[in-house]
């Protein structure tokens, strides 16, 4: 779900001349929360949405909602960000069409109320059905479409996990490592994860896949699955998950009644669990309105709109950014951080691997990895080089297996960017037994062919 802002410009700057009017007319700020424009959608299978945007930020509370006069969303929990939608879903005893009247109360923080006529908009969305005619690994697979990129069919997991990772890396400055766009960033993944058209990604291919592109790139990133394929410690690990600070996704299981059809991941965004009931609140990839909440039931998503059988939590994933306080350093003889890249190690001589040194080596690696990149590529980020199972011991990273660059072929690629001056990555990562991420270093070398 890669859209903050996409299809809600209007909204947008209909909201920033309303707020300009009012601060013109009154010399003050329009403090409200809640904006005006509530929305109403009615879908086929009969579960109905109601809208809320925001005009700033807020403290999360709760919100009661009634559509004319009946209470259909009690003390749910409101996460209010400017400029976005929470949304939340309903079934009516009759579906909605026509103007309606909605009432939207804030039970917490400002205590705002609104009142609004709406006409509903009615949703042709036939869901998820026919992303499933074709799974193999129905109690497995992750594989469904997207909203904002409709033509991208099945793509659901690697499109969560690039959510998370985007989010990751700008939190840590590491953003300009990424691809250029985010369709070539899900391609990536797509790739790693061994995505295929039948079943998209099953668990252990997510996994191992984040891995192997966190690991290409030199991004301190662990990924792990918690929760258990049937739900029942999911969302406790979820919650937890997100206190620490982590991206964290789910996968819904669906299913006719106990037969497994398929399945779909995606981000989530709050765990509430409170004396009014179990809440999930997620990025939604089959979704490009908002933030969607949804109660939690015995472990089941009430009033799901693209599934109308039975919607259960499954496994979860977070992913973190391993911060660690060892002090390993990677240099070189040749070129100091930020400098130029001789010639001779480039093509414009020898093209030889500079050398390089690592020191401060956690207690605890098992072995090394090292990769080079270039994040100035035309095409989106550049292997020259990647190498693994390096001894712990071996300070000039000498040894280990050579993996593929991004020439498909093995072993060093001279730096020689087309054009201008591009930013060459060495990163060394020490790993422990697992596999996991005990600590990065990186050294940055220049080049240059005009030079």
């Amino acid at each position: 779900m890669i859209r903050p802002l996409r299809g809600y410009l209007p909204w947008l700057v209909a909201a920033a001349l309303v707020a300009a009017t009012v601060f013109a007319a009154t010399g003050r700020r329009d403090d409200r929360v809640l904006a005006d424009t509530i929305g109403v959608t009615q879908y086929p299978g009969g579960v109905a949405m109601v809208q809320i945007p925001f005009r700033r930020d807020a403290n999360p509370g709760t919100v009661t909602v009634s559509v004319d006069d009946a209470v259909v969303i009690q003390r749910a929990p409101l996460y209010p960000t400017e400029y976005w939608n929470d949304d939340y879903f309903f079934r009516p005893s009759v579906p909605l069409a026509g103007r309606v009247r909605v009432r939207v109360v804030m039970d917490g923080g400002q205590g705002e109320s609104v009142t609004r006529d709406v006409v509903v908009s009615r949703s042709t969305d036939r869901g998820i059905a026919d992303d499933l005619t074709d799974v193999t690994q129905p109690a497995r697979s992750m594989k469904t479409g997207e909203a904002d990129l409709p033509e991208r069919r099945g793509e659901c997991a690697p499109t969560a996990a690039a959510d998370a990772l985007i989010r990751l890396t700008k939190e840590h400055g590491a953003d300009d490592r990424l691809p250029p766009d985010t369709v070539a960033l899900v391609d990536e993944l797509k790739q790693d994860m061994r995505w295929t058209p039948g079943d998209g990604v099953n668990p252990d291919g997510y996994v191992a896949g984040i891995s192997h592109w966190a690991l290409a790139l030199g991004l301190p990133v662990r990924v792990s699955a918690i929760g258990d394929a049937a739900g029942h410690t999911t969302l406790d690990d979820l919650a937890h998950a997100l206190a620490a600070g982590d991206a964290a996704q789910s996968r819904l299981q669906f299913s006719d009644g106990s037969v497994p059809v398929g399945g779909h991941l995606v981000g989530v965004v709050a765990v509430s669990r409170s004396d009014d009931g179990d809440f999930i609140a997620v990025n939604d990839p089959r979704s490009v309105s908002g933030t969607d909440i949804y109660r939690i039931r015995n472990g089941r998503l009430t009033d799901y709109p693209f599934f109308d059988k039975d919607v259960t939590l499954g496994v979860g994933f977070t992913e973190e950014w391993v911060d660690t306080n060892a002090r390993m350093e990677l240099t070189s003889t040749a070129f100091t951080d930020g400098a130029s890249i001789p010639p001779q190690y480039a093509c414009g001589g020898a093209g030889t691997p500079p050398p390089l040194e690592v020191t401060g080596v956690p207690d605890g690696t098992a072995s090394l990895t090292l990769t080079v990149t270039d994040p100035d590529a035309p095409r989106g980020t550049f292997i020259h080089w990647t190498k693994h199972g390096i001894a712990p011991d071996a300070s000039d990273l000498r040894g280990g297996t050579e993996g593929l660059t991004s020439t498909g072929r093995k072993g060093w690629v001279p730096p020689c960017p087309p054009s201008g001056t591009h930013h060459y990555v060495f990163t060394v990562s020490a790993l422990d037994a697992t596999g996991a991420i005990l600590a990065t270093a990186t050294l940055t070398g220049l080049y240059s062919r005009d030079r």
